[in-house]
């Protein structure tokens, strides 16, 4: 019981905030304010019930924010806390930490090739290769879809690459490794 008022033939009890009345005998009761909403109640992370109240607190790398119910990551997406190094001539335990970037190449997240970025990463294709829409894997490129791979008659798509070929009637110009010339004959040369 908390405060009760005297009223003509009857009295008023109330509890104080975080409590609520249990019976009309004027018991007070804790709320777990952390009950509701998957065990969070009305904390980002994680809840923490008291007697007539809670308290907020946040997951390893995330720090409880001003309002007391957010938490916001301690580093950047991409970047983790990694303690400094203190210089050679001092002695004792260095507390503090930075947020380093994650090399996420370390991970091996490429096909081909990765390249680190501050914060991020990116794969690389090799050339006659296109990066796939996940971002990781290469599909060789057919270059014989675009304009016939710039060749005059025949082209052959590879691995990585393609070639121009020739019909048999035809011999590929010593001008240019795309273009096929007529085979002359000594009848026809005449």
């Amino acid at each position: 019981m908390f405060g009760c008022v005297n009223t003509p033939g009857s009295f008023h009890c109330s509890c104080p905030d975080g409590f609520s009345q249990l019976s009309a005998d004027g018991h007070c009761q804790d709320i777990d304010e952390c009950a509701v909403n998957n065990e969070l109640g009305p904390c980002m992370q994680r809840c923490h019930n008291s007697q007539g109240s809670y308290r907020c607190s946040c997951s390893s790398g995330h720090i409880l924010a001003g309002d007391g119910h957010s938490c916001f990551a301690e580093c950047p997406p991409g970047y983790r806390k990694k303690p400094v190094t203190p210089p050679k001539n001092t002695t004792g335990q260095n507390t503090k930490q930075d947020c380093v970037d994650i090399n996420e190449c370390l991970e091996n997240m490429c096909e081909w090739q990765c390249i680190n970025l501050p914060g991020s990463h990116r794969c690389i294709c090799p050339r006659g290769y296109t990066l796939q829409r996940d971002g990781r894997h290469c599909k060789d490129i057919n270059e014989c879809n675009q304009k016939n791979g710039g060749c005059s008659h025949l082209c052959v798509n590879r691995r990585g690459g393609f070639k121009c070929a020739c019909p048999p009637s035809h011999r590929r110009s010593s001008y240019s490794w795309k273009k096929c010339m007529p085979k002359t004959t000594a009848s026809s040369a005449g």
